[in-house]
């Protein structure tokens, strides 16, 4: 079994545990496809950033702070 099978099996379980009602569990779904993602610890050079579209990844300010100069001696 994967670990997409095995988390996918998971959530289900503890779903119905819990009672999360399919209102909440299709909200949940649509703010996961449709929130901003934020690359993290990815450079721009990396496979998985690229894409068909050529769309550039969105940059937060707070999350992607500007590199530090180099100091010259």
């Amino acid at each position: 079994m994967t670990w997409d099978g095995i988390v996918t099996s998971f959530h289900k379980r503890y779903a119905k545990e819990i009672s999360i009602s399919d209102h909440v569990e299709d909200v949940r779904k649509h703010l996961l496809r449709e929130s901003i993602w934020i690359p993290r610890g990815r450079s721009e050079s990396d496979e998985h950033n690229k894409s068909g579209r050529r769309t550039n990844p969105t940059r937060v300010p707070e999350c992607d702070p500007p590199p530090e100069p180099i100091k010259q001696d």
